[in-house]
């Protein structure tokens, strides 16, 4: 703040720049005073992160690319025959062969 002062006692900025330079300064100065007063926060409760934080993502193992023989049903390879992606056909045709009301 002392440096907006002297430049602009000096005429290297103007006194309006001074002041919205000084507010931009000092709005900054109150995010780190926050930012580090919620650090001292987490530290004192055991937290790794702030309460309010986005959820990490899930950790999962790395992809491994299935074969197409070793692959389950409905996991990357195609239905068997006489399937489909929810099961087999005689299950579905029984459903559809109710008759309509």
């Amino acid at each position: 703040m002392a440096v907006i002062g002297k430049a602009a006692a000096a005429g290297e900025i103007t006194p309006a720049e001074a002041v919205e330079f000084a507010r931009m300064v000092d709005t900054a100065m109150r995010t780190i005073d926050a930012r580090e007063a919620e650090f001292r926060e987490n530290h004192f409760w055991g937290r790794k992160r702030a309460p309010a934080a986005p959820p990490l993502p899930p950790e999962t193992a790395p992809a491994t690319p299935l074969e197409p023989q070793n692959a389950p049903a409905g996991i990357g390879a195609p239905p068997r025959s006489g399937e489909n992606r929810t099961g087999p056909r005689s299950r579905i045709l029984r459903k559809s062969a109710l008759p309509l009301t």
